[in-house]
């Protein structure tokens, strides 16, 4: 089967490193109160006139998360050097196996969050997913990788 779908095996290096600086710009946002204010173009529905404005809004809110989904992206989506039909096994039950812990995650906040944490968890459904997919195809790909060094 054809996996078309798949990105250069380049760009998994390549979301690595966005990775790593998202969460190291995140980590210092957190620790140090640092915020890097931007104006930005954006959509605004009010009663202004206008539908599009000049918002000031932080880096931390717009730029780094597209940053982290950009890396997520090239980590769980790129070829692997030597991709074979068990690569593709793996692949497939890693994303399966995201797909349900995701789902779960979401019935129960849905069942017992409200308001704008419920709303926060909406939105950080799909990092946890791409994350859940990632390390799940990379620790299986290790583990698969392992064994087949010990039987050599």
């Amino acid at each position: 089967m054809k996996t078309n779908y798949l990105l250069p095996n380049s760009l998994k290096k390549i979301g690595w490193v966005i990775i790593i600086i998202s969460v190291a710009c995140f980590l210092v946002h957190v620790f140090t109160d640092l915020d890097i204010m931007l104006k930005m173009p954006a959509l605004s529905f009010n009663n202004e006139g206008s539908i599009f404005t000049v918002a000031s809004t932080s880096i931390y809110d717009t730029i780094l998360p597209v940053f982290a989904l950009i890396g997520f992206i090239f980590i769980g989506f790129s070829k692997e050097k030597e991709e074979d039909e068990y690569v593709k096994k793996i692949r497939e039950h890693s994303f399966v196996f995201a797909t349900f812990f995701t789902s779960i995650l979401l019935i129960i906040c849905t069942l017992f969050l409200y308001s704008i944490d419920y709303f926060t968890v909406i939105i950080l459904d799909y990092y946890v997913f791409l994350l859940i997919f990632a390390l799940k195809f990379q620790i299986e790909l290790w583990r698969f990788r392992k064994e087949n060094r010990n039987e050599e």
